[in-house]
């Protein structure tokens, strides 16, 4: 069921893009200059099929089957209102602020606070999650190095390795 949802999504998606596409032709072959808004529009619309293509391949190479389908059930039942580019904004000004603190004790009250806010913007998933989709994540962030480059997880490998650093320090400080 999860899969169906993700590639109706995928089939909305596309037949937006198709009538932006048709909407640019049928202006071109009018003559019609092309305002800066439908261009960009055209630029974003590119850049975000590019982007699910790429993720959708390292998903393939790092989760099995079952992970992938619980991930796309898990994604589908975000709310309808979910904006996934102010989330993604988030996690770049998480990242941005990381990196800027580095280095810094992974166990600080101020790496602590950091892994409190990435906690917090991964709740909406992790309250959706299903055991399997919580281990392909896992699964697929344990070979960010080997993926690195290939597609824009919204944090810098440095950011995700203080992350680990920090939880662990967390784990630590609950044992001891």
């Amino acid at each position: 069921a999860g899969q169906v949802e993700a590639l109706d999504a995928q089939a909305r998606e596309i037949e937006e893009a198709r009538g932006l596409l048709q909407t640019i032709l049928s202006r071109i072959d009018r003559s019609e200059p092309i305002d800066v808004a439908t261009f960009c529009s055209l630029i974003r619309q590119g850049d975000m099929t590019m982007t699910q293509e790429k993720w959708a391949q390292i998903q393939k190479r790092y989760m099995s089957e079952a992970q992938l389908a619980a991930f796309n059930e898990s994604v589908a039942k975000l709310p309808a209102d979910f904006d996934q580019a102010a989330y993604g904004a988030k996690w770049k000004d998480l990242d941005r602020r990381i990196v800027a603190a580095l280095p810094m004790d992974p166990a600080s009250p101020q790496a602590q606070a950091f892994l409190d806010e990435w906690d917090a913007l991964i709740a909406p998933f992790i309250a959706l999650a299903s055991p399997e989709m919580i281990e392909g994540v896992k699964t697929l962030n344990a070979h960010y190095e080997e993926w690195q480059g290939e597609a824009d997880p919204g944090f810098s490998l440095e950011a995700y390795r203080f992350h680990v650093a920090a939880a662990q320090a967390r784990e630590a400080m609950k044992a001891g």
